[in-house]
């Protein structure tokens, strides 16, 4: 004989449900409230039993019989005896705590929810549906009657609630599990501030040291250059003695020279030399002969050569000085394009090693929550809550985390050791990066600072004065391609003392000229197009300032509503972590694994806004470069002397 399947599921289905009701319940170890809570169990079994098995007929039966009407069911009034029964019963229970344990917060909610669904019930539950709610009509002269099945989803959670809250499991689980915070960890070894930084590598740096060596030669350089048209001073003091013998004759003889040599060239290309020589002669014998004996020689000449074609005029003799002024700006130039890329590597590989630092952080947190999972899930599965395979995933979860912990180990110590390198410290130091959290983020203006990197941009000045050094180099190349003509002219004073002066005068032109060499030409040709690629080179330069300026404000901008979306994302994980914990200390539908995303979620955020911070502060540093605003940025005096 089958019974009808309709009946059937139903009747099966109120069972179950206090089946595990009694089963719950019995584990609890609440003492006096398992019997309150069996008699319920019990007269609640009978009325869902009686309200739902009236409509289970046999086939057999059905078919006997012919439709009789169904009496009344009076399910109205034993609800409310039972209810009133059941209240009576727990009141009791409820208005004393516990004395055989101490209930947790935890614990006490959950028991709380417990007896709030026993309290109200029978009444329906906010939304009934067909599983939760039975209803049969039956029509008898114009009356209706209808049975209804209550819902016993909420007794039997909250019984189930507050037996697993009962269960051992470590540092009480769920309620007090908690995950460690970034902001907490601290790297051991040398600190190390940005400013310390900047400031080792400009005294460290061996590049720097070689370009600040590099400045004493053309310094060198630029002191010959502007010693043209300084005159020459050639001293002369002479002093000598010979002795003639023959047989018993001898001679002897001697000499005191005194004398200079002056040079001069002028801006105007001549040469202008001066010379005076004074002899004293002295004379001995065995015959005392005194003849010139005591003679005063006195020589005076001066000389003058002045160019008329190549070599002449101001101009072109200055050239080379002007030409190497402003090679001079242009090494000061380039030495403090040297002395800011420096400072902007350094900075970056700085701030390089804290992002590789916060990384470790977030790796190290990662894999202390992924342990302490597993540790959980261990717990778990000893004390029969979840099955043995989960452990699995687990153990996969804190090999994974281990790996990513290594590889962010050897990440920091990549970026240490490069850090090291640009400040010549010993590569066993341990330094750790530190820098003050980023506070303001102004907003910069692309057009404002067009003309102002034209000033301050140090490879548009060095482009700048190459275009007027290779003039300079033009006009000196240009002379070479011309005639000699010289003019000279000589005057020269001879006086003895014994003998009467002498004086001579002399004048003369000299005209000559050079064939045959190719390199004059050669280099006329190569001036001309080191002047007209320097002009092309100035403008292209000029052309990239333009759009360097605007991508670099542009991307300052972006990195800057970067950094605020990231610190936004962040404190939303930062609440949403929180929302989790609270949700998993009531009991309510979380579980382990969601606080433990929601962690991995919050360190995530951690890195990307640290990640944003660090290419926000290195697009400002890169834009510094770009203006030639580092040195002044960093208070850095450039030493020229």
């Amino acid at each position: 004989m089958r019974i009808h399947q309709g009946a059937m599921d139903t009747t099966e289905q109120g069972r179950s449900m206090m089946k595990e009701l009694n089963r719950s319940v019995w584990r609890l170890n609440i003492p006096g409230l398992h019997f309150a809570i069996a008699f319920a169990t019990t007269l609640v079994g009978s009325l869902i039993l009686s309200a739902i098995s009236p409509n289970a007929q046999t086939e057999s039966s059905i078919a006997a019989s012919p439709p009789q009407p169904i009496p009344q069911h009076p399910t109205s009034a034993i609800v409310d005896k039972i209810q009133a029964e059941l209240q009576q019963a727990l009141q009791e229970i409820y208005s004393q705590p516990p004395q055989s344990q101490t209930l947790t917060p935890t614990q006490e909610i959950y028991r709380n929810q417990l007896l709030e669904n026993l309290f109200t019930w029978p009444s329906p539950p906010p939304l009934a549906t067909a599983q939760t709610r039975r209803t049969a009509r039956r029509s008898d002269a114009g009356s209706d009657t209808s049975a209804t099945v209550q819902d016993w989803t909420p007794i039997l959670n909250a019984a189930t609630q507050l037996q697993y809250s009962q269960v051992p499991q470590p540092e009480n689980l769920p309620g007090a599990f908690s995950v460690p915070d970034t902001s907490t960890l601290q790297l051991e070894g040398t600190i190390l501030t940005l400013n310390d930084v900047v400031l080792l590598a400009v005294e460290n740096n061996r590049e720097i040291k070689n370009a600040y060596l590099e400045r004493v030669v053309q310094r060198q350089d630029l002191a010959v250059a502007e010693d043209k048209f300084n005159p020459n001073f050639i001293p002369r003091l002479a002093l000598n003695v010979s002795r003639n013998e023959n047989g018993q004759l001898f001679t002897s003889l001697g000499g005191l020279d005194v004398g200079t040599t002056i040079s001069s060239r002028m801006p105007t290309g001549a040469t202008i030399e001066l010379s005076w020589l004074m002899n004293q002669q002295l004379r001995d014998s065995n015959r005392n002969e005194a003849s010139n004996q005591g003679e005063l020689k006195s020589d005076f000449r001066i000389g003058v050569r002045q160019p008329l074609l190549r070599g002449s005029g101001i101009s072109v003799n200055r050239a080379s000085i002007e030409s190497a002024r402003l090679t001079e700006q242009i090494n000061l130039l380039n030495l403090q394009s040297t002395l800011s890329n420096k400072v902007t590597e350094t900075i970056l590989a700085y701030r390089r090693l804290m992002q590789a630092q916060e990384e470790l952080k977030n790796a190290q947190v990662t894999l202390t929550t992924t342990r302490r999972l597993q540790e959980i899930t261990q717990a778990l599965i000893d004390a029969g809550r979840t099955a043995r395979v989960d452990l699995v995933q687990s153990q996969a979860d804190v090999a994974n985390q281990e790996l990513n912990f290594l590889q962010a180990q050897n990440a920091v110590e990549q970026a240490r050791i490069s850090l090291l390198d640009l400040l010549d410290l010993d590569e066993n130091l341990p330094i750790v990066a530190t820098e003050p959290i980023l506070t303001q983020t102004p907003v910069l203006n692309a057009e404002e600072l067009q003309q102002f990197v034209y000033e301050r941009n140090p490879e548009y000045r060095i482009a700048d004065l190459t275009v007027n050094r290779t003039q300079y180099d033009l006009i000196q190349a240009n002379d070479e391609r011309r005639w000699n003509l010289d003019l000279d002219v000589s005057y020269g004073n001879n006086a003895s003392s014994l003998v009467n002066e002498n004086r001579d005068l002399q004048a003369g032109l000299v005209f000559s000229r050079e064939f045959g060499d190719l390199t004059i030409e050669q280099r006329y040709k190569r001036s001309q197009i080191n002047a007209l690629q320097a002009e092309n080179n100035l403008q292209n330069l000029r052309e990239s300032l333009n759009l360097q300026v605007n991508d670099r404000v542009r991307n300052v901008n972006l990195r800057r509503t970067q950094v605020e979306q990231a610190r936004q994302a962040r404190e939303l994980a930062e609440q949403n972590l929180s929302n989790e914990q609270i949700k998993l200390g009531l009991g309510r539908d979380t579980s382990i694994r969601d606080v433990v995303a929601a962690q991995n979620a919050l360190s995530q955020a951690r890195s990307r806004e640290v990640q944003t911070i660090i290419e926000y502060l290195n697009a400002i540093t890169d834009l510094d470069r770009i203006l030639g605003t580092t040195l002044e940025t960093w208070q850095i005096t450039l030493q020229t002397d």
